[in-house]
């Protein structure tokens, strides 16, 4: 552990040394220093890589069901942002994708969308 602090205050030095080299201005109240795990971009990273916020996921699953075109294209641009996380994801997403069949010419973004099943 000892050995860690010492490699990332060696690290912070050289950064702040390019800071001055090249002008830059870094805000170190923002900094994060010693930590298992930070939240970045709706991402959680950590020893075991780069992982969906919980809160992000959850409010995927929270989502109301959507009525108009614009909502479901909405949703879908949402939870799309995630798929790489997901083996599955174009076969779970399809059924979704099919309610926007047919709603592609202009002024259909309020059309009300029909949920069979």
């Amino acid at each position: 552990m000892l050995v860690e602090v010492e490699q990332r205050e060696v690290r912070r030095s050289e950064i702040s040394g390019m800071k001055v080299e090249h002008g830059l201005k870094l805000q170190l109240q923002k900094w994060l220093f010693l930590k298992k795990e930070i939240k970045c971009l709706g991402h959680v990273i950590g020893p075991r890589g780069v992982a969906t916020d919980p809160e992000k996921t959850t409010a995927v699953r929270e989502w109301p069901q959507p009525e108009t075109v614009r909502q479901v294209r909405t949703f879908l641009g949402f939870e799309g942002y995630y798929q790489h996380f997901i083996p599955t994801f174009a076969h779970i997403e399809e059924p979704i994708q099919q309610l926007l069949v047919g709603t592609a010419a202009r002024g259909r973004k309020t059309q009300p969308i029909t949920w069979r099943g």
